[in-house]
């Protein structure tokens, strides 16, 4: 998926709280005195990495005295630590939450409220983002950084045109900025047939652009689908996210057109979920649900893992989600035989030869299948996305959940 580059917050780790130097005539020295002794002992609880602790002191400190700006900025600071550590696990509504708690306490330090919109930008919390995006603009309208996340935001809903509006801004006060460059070329070509396109608001989970001039149902009949796919596939996974997913339905032949895929690409998701809408309507309403499972699954993944999902694990689910017969997953092994796990571990998108791809296909689908009969179900899955999530590494999460390394399990199950 293309999300641009999300700033790892790392400079915030480096920041230290400082020592209270203001002297503010409503404070009796005696509350000055006992506010820096507090704050010293606080940054020393800062420096073992006690954050709980070392805020509790930050603030005794400053009911002390609510005047030192320093003691302020060290809250702040420490806020801003513990949002990054939620950050880095995944829990993105509560480092916004930090982050902005950090802003109440040093509204001047620009990195808290790019990094609150960060938080739930990376949480596909897109409509917060934006506002939060908006609102570092309106404190810091030469921050081009806000400006460039900003239009990812309103790209990541549908909202091209503002994101095209975003980008351009962030050009002109950065010109060296080559994500927001690249987005721009990448969307006006997206945006030649979008514009276009209607939009179908039924849904609540998902925005959906579709041709309405060809069939004015077919928005309606998609967004009832991936409703019943964000119930029984978040069922299915344990997890039902907040937020919209963007949804483009192509007409014609621009599927390939705009987005490069191969010829035996049915649909796909890249931060949206993408379908050519050829074909589409001469389709059975089961047929139709497969496809919008296949492709909410990748989604949901995406949300639960980011980007650290093996692709043989992301196709394996989504089959699984769909419902996709073992019987013509086996019939494709025993036709193209069985593909060897390093070429398992790769990418599908390059490979050229549907033969080959159906292997690999029919491959992660029995493989991912006789993992979760092996535990027992689905509800392993939740816990390992998450544990890729937040940075295990594939043989880890795999060893902790399922028992074994990946080598291992597959070897196992080629032998059952």
């Amino acid at each position: 998926m293309v999300r641009g580059t999300i700033i790892f917050l790392a400079m915030l780790l480096t920041c230290a709280p400082v020592f209270a130097q203001g002297e503010q005539k409503q404070v009796s020295e005696a509350d000055k005195s006992r506010a820096q002794t507090i704050n010293e002992g606080a940054i020393e609880r800062f420096k073992k990495g006690d954050m709980e602790d070392a805020l509790g002191e930050f603030r005794r400190a400053y009911v002390v005295d609510p005047t030192n700006v320093t003691i302020k900025k060290n809250i702040a600071r420490c806020y801003a630590h513990i949002a990054t550590s939620a950050f880095k696990n995944r829990k993105f509504k509560d480092a916004a939450r930090d982050f902005k708690l950090a802003t109440d306490f040093d509204a001047g330090e620009s990195s808290y409220w790019l990094s609150r919109g960060q938080s739930f930008l990376e949480g596909s919390l897109n409509e917060k983002a934006i506002t939060a995006f908006e609102e570092t603009i309106e404190g810091f309208p030469k921050l081009a950084r806000a400006h460039s996340l900003l239009g990812l935001a309103h790209y990541n809903l549908g909202q091209n045109k503002k994101a095209l509006d975003a980008w351009k801004k962030a050009l002109e006060l950065d010109p060296k900025d080559i994500v927001a460059a690249a987005y721009l070329k990448k969307v006006a070509k997206e945006e030649q047939v979008e514009e276009t396109l209607s939009e179908d608001y039924g849904a609540t989970h998902f925005r959906i652009k579709f041709d309405g001039r060809s069939d004015p149902t077919l928005g309606r009949l998609v967004g009832r689908i991936l409703e019943e796919a964000y119930e029984e596939v978040g069922d299915l996974l344990g997890f039902h996210p907040e937020g919209q997913t963007a949804v483009v339905i192509y007409p014609g032949k621009t599927f390939q057109k705009v987005t490069g895929a191969h010829s035996w690409v049915k649909a796909l998701y890249d931060g949206k979920i993408r379908v050519p809408g050829k074909g589409l309507s001469k389709m059975s309403a089961a047929e139709i649900k497969k496809v919008f499972r296949h492709e909410y699954t990748h989604a949901l993944i995406h949300r639960l893992a980011g980007r650290k999902c093996p692709v043989w694990l992301h196709e394996g689910l989504a089959q699984i989600a769909e419902g996709h017969s073992l019987k013509n997953s086996r019939k494709v092994l025993r036709k193209v035989g069985m593909p060897t796990w390093n070429s398992l571990k790769g990418s599908f998108v390059a490979v050229k030869d549907s033969r080959k791809v159906g292997a690999l296909y029919a491959t992660s689908h029995l493989f991912t299948s006789w993992l979760a009969n092996r535990a027992g179900g689905m509800w392993k899955f939740e816990d390992l996305l998450k544990a890729l999530g937040k940075g295990k590494t594939a043989d880890k999460a795999f060893k902790d959940e399922f028992g074994d390394t990946l080598k291992n399990l597959y070897s196992d199950w080629k032998r059952s």
